[in-house]
């Protein structure tokens, strides 16, 4: 298929249908309160250019890939799972960052956070490589 054309017909409207089943099964009080301290934590690090400095640094100490962290964008489903996935990546460098400044230690993700980011992980990465599969 080259080209399509549609009426903007309820047939025709799956990816959008699909985005807010996916976001309205992500509506979950755990999952909502880790994705909230992960974009404060994307967050410290956007407006920190001695954060970023550091992540870099840890990267290459720490052999991790040299990668920036990814912020969620509320309209991209898979933007959230792209940050939760960078931020396990990159985990070890973030948290070491993290508890060095009293005002971001808060922000260090915990055993219950770690759970509920690699469950999310393992029930969205699929549906990923479904919608990769259909664009």
């Amino acid at each position: 298929m080259i080209c399509m054309t549609t009426d903007s017909g309820a047939n025709m409207c799956f990816g959008h249908r699909l985005h807010l089943a996916i976001e309205k099964s992500a509506k979950d009080p755990r999952v909502d309160r880790t994705v909230s301290i992960l974009k404060k934590m994307v967050s410290a690090f956007s407006f920190s250019w001695k954060k970023k400095r550091e992540l870099a640094r840890l990267q290459t100490e720490m052999k991790l890939p040299p990668h920036k962290l990814i912020t969620d964008s509320p309209t991209r489903w898979g933007s959230k799972l792209a940050m939760i996935e960078r931020v396990l990546e990159q985990e070890k460098a973030i948290s070491e960052i993290l508890k060095a400044d009293k005002k971001t230690r808060c922000l260090v993700p915990g055993y219950n956070e770690k759970d509920v980011m690699e469950s999310v992980v393992k029930a969205l990465g699929p549906l990923r490589d479904f919608t990769d599969a259909l664009s």
